[in-house]
């Protein structure tokens, strides 16, 4: 119960620092960090995959609703969550770490960041290539989801170093 109540608190807090704040931040006028994926990438390693997506879909959606961006967020969030299990079961044996959440704890300092820089980095390429929606600036959107990603990957490490519970493993 504990678990499913601080799960909550992450995603209402997590929103709403996204929607009031992040949301109005543009570095160089152009990057927007989405700290609002930490949501789906701390999510139990072994939970029920259809309940994972079904987060992941209410997640998109509430982003798609206040950011106005018609189903954007939402695609790119169901992609995230649908590759999530293959990108940790490459990285480990999902039975070691069974009833744990993926973190710095449990993965170390490089298994977390490669996991939250491939999704993180697979969500940016698809959401900004629905956003412009043309094969014409492909390079372009590389190169804004690449710097995106680096941007968002950062914050969210950032967050998991501060908020880990104890000292952070290699």
């Amino acid at each position: 119960m504990k678990t499913l109540v601080n799960h909550i608190v992450r995603f209402i807090g997590l929103i709403l620092l996204q929607v009031l704040v992040l949301n109005h931040i543009g570095f160089l006028g152009r990057f927007t960090p989405y700290l609002y994926l930490y949501i789906l990438l701390v999510l139990p390693m072994d939970m029920n995959r259809s309940v994972v997506l079904l987060l992941a879909f209410c997640t998109g959606m509430v982003m798609d609703i206040f950011s106005n961006t018609a189903g954007m967020h939402t695609s790119a969030c169901l992609l995230l969550a649908f590759i999530r299990p293959a990108v940790l079961g490459y990285q480990n044996s999902r039975e070691q770490f069974e009833g744990t959440r993926p973190g710095i704890i449990t993965l170390g300092l490089k298994g977390f960041v490669s996991y939250v820089m491939i999704l993180v980095l697979v969500h940016h390429i698809l959401l900004l290539w629905l956003e412009v929606f043309t094969w014409t600036g492909v390079f372009s959107i590389l190169f804004r989801a690449l710097f995106n990603a680096l941007l968002t990957g950062g914050l969210i490490i950032a967050v998991e170093v501060i908020f880990a519970k104890s000292p952070v493993r290699r």
